[in-house]
């Protein structure tokens, strides 16, 4: 637990699935929340 290259490959494996993970969720969710700023904003000056 005090280094990471203590780690053995399994948990290094499943760190490594982890962290493409919430990259890979972080990029849907600015592909989701962009859009939706971009159509607030329009009907906030349009209004």
């Amino acid at each position: 637990m005090c280094c990471l290259l203590d780690l053995s490959p399994k948990e290094l494996s499943f760190a490594t699935s982890n962290t493409t993970l919430v990259i890979m969720g972080f990029s849907l969710g600015l592909l989701v929340i962009m859009p939706l700023l971009l159509v607030t904003t329009l009907i906030t000056t349009l209004s």
